[in-house]
């Protein structure tokens, strides 16, 4: 929610200042409609690979995680 709430404030107070229009459905679906929409997904696509390779998927899954927690949490600073 707080990333959201963050894209709303950077829309209110930057952006549309110059004119643009951000669409931020997704993220408003994911952030208030499915607050668990990862686990969910996660759960969903393991289901879908043989379990010899599940530990595969979940090292990748683990490595998406990441890699955007990394980037929502350098989009925060930025915000700040």
């Amino acid at each position: 929610q707080w990333l959201l709430d963050s894209f709303r404030e950077l829309d209110s107070n930057f952006l549309q200042a110059q004119g643009r229009k951000v669409e931020w459905e997704f993220l408003e679906i994911h952030a208030e409609g499915e607050p668990e929409h990862a686990d969910l997904g996660h759960k969903a696509v393991t289901n879908m690979v043989p379990t010899r390779h599940q530990h595969i998927l979940a090292q990748a899954m683990a490595d998406h995680d990441a890699d955007f927690a990394e980037f929502y949490g350098k989009l925060a600073k930025m915000l700040e």
